[in-house]
């Protein structure tokens, strides 16, 4: 009678750690591969209202920030025309936790980028991210950049900060790589709404995989 139940109980625990494994089709004929840990993520082509509100209120401390005026409807509009070069989105919802996937390809007269180049490049954007974090001591926090692999990508560094965004609780991923002929961008915005919005986004940048069509 104990052996039912056991089987039964060790199969609830197994359940939240299956993985959904999904691809989609992006530009320069290539694919992206990935795995979601649970139902709490969404996927799409087109950019969700949550990346658009945040894209919004960017756009809005800039102008503020140098006392300009702006007229609301304007910048929304910009905003929406930003987030549409995206490729894809992996986002939840309910915390506004969400991945932004780009890909784009290399500038013919620079000729393609090399390790450094593409060091230097998410250098810039962590340098970016400084610049938003709002605060006057930074000392608390932390920043690592680092070369790491991706399949797919020839090469590729990661930006793992958890500099606050305007003040406010913030941790960010950016993956930038290259694999001819393009340009990779994976950029990961995280209000710390949830821990496991973190962890499991770990694990979907670590499913990752780029193949040619």
């Amino acid at each position: 009678m104990k052996r039912p139940a056991l089987s039964i109980l060790l199969l609830l625990m197994m359940y939240p750690l299956q993985v959904s494994a999904d691809s989609q089709r992006l530009p320069s004929n290539t694919s992206i591969h990935y795995d979601l840990p649970s139902s709490r993520w969404q996927v799409s082509s087109e950019p969700p209202k949550l990346a658009i509100d945040a894209m919004y209120a960017d756009l809005v401390h800039g102008k503020k920030k140098k006392g300009e005026d702006f007229d609301p409807e304007e910048l929304r509009q910009k905003a929406v025309g930003y987030m549409q070069v995206n490729n894809l989105y992996i986002y939840n919802e309910l915390t506004e936790a969400y991945l932004m996937v780009s890909i784009s390809p290399f500038s013919e007269t620079a000729g393609p980028p090399d390790r450094k180049a593409v060091r230097r490049s998410a250098e810039w954007a962590a340098n970016a991210i400084g610049e938003h974090a709002d605060v006057n001591d930074l000392s608390p926090f932390g920043m690592l950049l680092a070369d790491i692999e991706i399949p797919g990508l020839k090469y590729a560094v990661q930006i793992d900060t958890d500099y606050p965004l305007f003040g406010e609780a913030h941790h960010f991923i950016g993956i930038i790589g290259f694999s001819h002929p393009y340009w990779v961008f994976l950029y990961y915005n995280d209000k710390v709404r949830e821990r496991r919005d973190l962890e499991e986004m770990r694990g979907i940048l670590a499913s990752i995989r780029f193949e040619p069509i």
